[in-house]
């Protein structure tokens, strides 16, 4: 091809540079992309440009039109070079197969998108949950949920954004073990899944961790050395030991306050309560890295509310509801020998044959005690 040593073609151009450069293909895809093409006939005219092609109507790889318009230099469009684009003065041309080359391409971006957008709402459920905790544990002061049924409730009433999530989760990891599973072990997998929320939030922010300062509780309880309440910390299992002091402190000063609020708002409810003295004097005498002795002196008290009876009244028809008598040993001793011994005594072999023959074939386990006595 010839070099172009002039003259300009622009109206009205007076300039006397010898150097002069075609308007190429290229530049005029630039152009129409930016929308600044013989924009206006009055400083342009159509004959005045020269241009490599006669013919004004050209053809572009869709891939080059979208680099044109995106200054992004790490999106790939490499995935669009087999799109071609034919442009024709104000009209875009695009044939069948690379219409329908380009509807699939964009259902694949349109299930990208669907999935970062699930990826990202599954993200912010979880930091709704743990601003959920945080708010139950530092400004409501409340106490942990550990019950897998219980749990799901109380996140989806405090937030509506959470309705489903912990089914979510229990689908997520739990959906292969409840093929050919008891009840007890699915149960128990759930309560595992409750606890993994928690531990999860307190990743995410460390004062979050009301599950960890039970676990630590529970560890120092056990006799756990200093040591080891420290390493299972730094595992994001517990909390280190000084933080654990602190709160021990904490629940000192504020355990008399909250019995008494306790027995406040169950006035109205029958709390039995049970007082047990212990003393083990039968202990290793050698000290460790936490006590001098396993000696133990204390008493226990124990006091659990029964949901749905009510407190017994002191007075009944004028009729005290204590004994005057108090303790009666008299009674004690006839009710024993006429009403318990004789049930006591029989064997487990004979009540198990009395349990088949009243067809009693599963029970709870915590009735067994009682089926003892009932069956005879």
């Amino acid at each position: 091809m010839p070099k172009n040593l002039g003259p300009c073609n622009v109206l009205n151009c007076e300039a006397k540079d010898v150097l002069f450069r075609r308007f190429t293909k290229y530049g005029l895809s630039n152009d129409i992309i930016e929308d600044n093409l013989i924009a206006n006939d009055d400083i342009i005219e159509d004959n005045l440009i020269a241009i490599e092609d006669d013919n004004i109507n050209t053809e572009f790889k869709l891939s080059e039109l979208l680099k044109s318009s995106i200054d992004d230099n790490m999106i790939n469009l490499d995935n669009w070079s087999n799109i071609n684009v034919e442009v024709q003065d104000s009209v875009v041309l695009l044939s069948k197969s690379h219409f329908n080359c380009l509807i699939t391409k964009i259902k694949e971006m349109q299930i990208k998108v669907n999935e970062y957008e699930n990826n990202n709402q599954f993200r912010n459920k979880f930091e709704l949950l743990s601003a959920l905790l945080y708010k139950r544990q530092r400004n409501l002061n409340l106490n942990i949920e550990l019950d897998p049924e219980d749990f799901k409730n109380m996140i989806e009433e405090n937030e509506p954004k959470l309705k489903g999530f912990f089914d979510e989760l229990i689908y997520i990891f739990l959906t292969s073990q409840t093929h050919n599973r008891s009840e007890n072990v699915i149960e128990n997998a759930k309560k595992s899944l409750v606890g993994f929320c928690y531990l999860l939030a307190g990743l995410k922010n460390q004062r979050n961790n009301s599950l960890q300062l039970e676990i630590g509780l529970y560890l120092s309880a056990s006799g756990a050395t200093v040591e080891c309440i420290d390493i299972m910390s730094r595992l994001g299992i517990s909390v280190c030991y000084k933080i654990l002091e602190r709160y021990k402190k904490v629940i000192f000063s504020k355990h008399n306050e909250k019995i008494n609020n306790y027995f406040e708002e169950n006035t109205e409810k029958l709390i039995p309560f049970n007082i047990d003295d212990f003393h083990g004097i039968y202990s290793f005498r050698q000290p460790n890295t936490t006590t001098l002795s396993t000696a133990c002196h204390m008493a226990t008290c124990v006091s659990k509310t029964i949901k749905d009876s009510k407190a017994v009244p002191a007075y009944v028809d004028g009729i005290p509801v204590h004994n005057p008598k108090n303790i009666e040993a008299d009674r004690i001793i006839k009710y024993l020998n006429d009403e318990y011994f004789s049930s006591l005594s029989i064997s487990y072999n004979e009540k198990k044959y009395s349990w088949l023959k009243n067809n009693i074939v599963t029970f709870e386990q915590f009735d067994r005690l009682e089926l003892l006595i009932k069956w005879v």
